[in-house]
């Protein structure tokens, strides 16, 4: 039976159809009975398919290797930082994909200045007017770009994009996509750790990446190989897909889910698969109510408490003022007043636990589970106010 390391070994051989059927059949034998392989054979099909569309439209010309040769050493000291400020990626998991990669960053290097769509309202970097394939735009405001397969992107202020082909590869920021003019059947979307095909409809793409100059080539890797970064980087808010109207087919961490109209999907929820966008409003502004009312009890009952310790703590302050008076007499008056301090200061002790316990529970209360909750909301909040600044925008072009 093939092992997992033969497996990531013979991908390159088995997705350029080059293995004898035997071996192919072992093969996808292993795929199917581990998810990890399963996963790095699908990454490897898409890459090699990416590669096979790149190539299928570009002619080398007499000047092919040596343009090549220039590209990649002019950019061989960029990269070579970049990936000393990566030092966790585990790229003996990808190397297959990395090989199959660099036939399509050949390509793409060649291929940076193909049209890949328009600027219809707004202001990219760069004072750009026409997208091009595999260079990375940031949004300098709200902007609006048209795509070649006819779909609309409206991208909110900074959020940072590139696009190879037709997919609209989302580095940090929010946008929402309408497909529904495209005469295409799909429109393609990426965020670092989530592929989409939008079918006929809305969308809206979150992505919590930071957006960072960087050399050509590794805006092309990012979109290539986009899991092989987010597994080992610090890659902040979780991605998030909606939908609105339409069908999407999402694929994340190797799983694959549908989502229709009025669901969405966030990228570390995966698990609970795809949910009713209004229904989990409703039910997450019912828990937010439940917790702050039960916050706002916390409350009522540790007011008292902290007038009780305010009071002893000055019946305290005054008690050892006297007891220090005292102190050069002695006697029994001073030794009734020590006791009395005792006292108090042990009934005090108990009323500053319990209220240390109530703060806590307060704190529990409004923190953790409410304010995950909260963001969640927030966040769902801004994708439908996004689609309405889309929408308006689009019906002003």
């Amino acid at each position: 039976m093939m092992n997992c390391k033969q497996v990531s070994e013979l991908l390159p051989l088995f997705v350029a159809g080059e293995l004898d059927e035997a071996v192919r059949a072992e093969l996808e034998s292993h795929a199917n009975i581990c998810a990890e392989c399963a996963a790095a054979l699908k990454e490897a099909k898409a890459v090699h398919a990416l590669a096979h569309d790149a190539l299928a439209h570009f002619e080398p010309g007499e000047d092919f290797e040596k343009e090549v040769f220039a590209r990649i050493t002019a950019d061989a000291s960029v990269q070579s930082v970049q990936s000393a400020d990566r030092p966790g990626i585990r790229w003996r998991h990808f190397y297959p994909i990395a090989v199959a990669a660099a036939v399509f960053i050949v390509a793409l290097v060649l291929l940076q200045n193909k049209p890949a769509g328009t600027v219809i309202a707004g202001k990219l970097s760069g004072e750009a007017t026409k997208i091009r394939q595999g260079q990375k735009y940031v949004a300098n405001q709200p902007s609006a770009i048209e795509l070649l397969n006819g779909a609309k992107a409206f991208l909110m202020k900074e959020a940072g994009f590139s696009i190879i082909e037709d997919a609209l590869h989302l580095l940090a920021g929010s946008c929402y996509v309408d497909s529904r003019m495209s005469p295409r059947q799909v429109t393609r979307l990426a965020t670092a750790g989530l592929f989409v095909e939008l079918h006929h409809g809305e969308a809206y793409l979150y992505a919590g990446l930071p957006v960072q100059e960087a050399a050509p080539h590794a805006d092309i890797l990012d979109a290539i190989m986009p899991r092989a970064y987010a597994e080992e980087a610090n890659t902040g808010a979780p991605a998030l897909l909606v939908v609105f109207s339409g069908t999407a087919e999402a694929v994340v961490k190797g799983t694959r889910h549908v989502l229709g109209g009025g669901e969405f999907l966030f990228e570390d929820e995966t698990t609970a698969g795809p949910r009713k966008y209004e229904a989990f409003l409703k039910e997450a502004g019912s828990r937010i109510d439940e917790v702050e009312r039960a916050a706002q009890e916390i409350e009522k009952r540790l007011e008292p408490y902290t007038h009780v310790i305010a009071s002893y703590t000055t019946s305290l302050a005054g008690l050892k003022e006297l007891a220090d008076t005292l102190g050069a007499q002695g006697g029994a008056e001073l030794e009734e007043l020590k006791v009395r301090i005792a006292l108090i200061e042990q009934v005090k002790t108990v009323h500053e636990a319990r209220a240390g316990q109530m703060l806590a529970d307060l704190n529990n209360a409004r923190g953790g589970e409410m304010n995950g909750l909260k963001a969640r909301v927030r966040e769902l909040e801004e994708a439908e106010q996004t689609r309405r600044d889309a929408l308006e925008n689009f019906g002003k072009l």
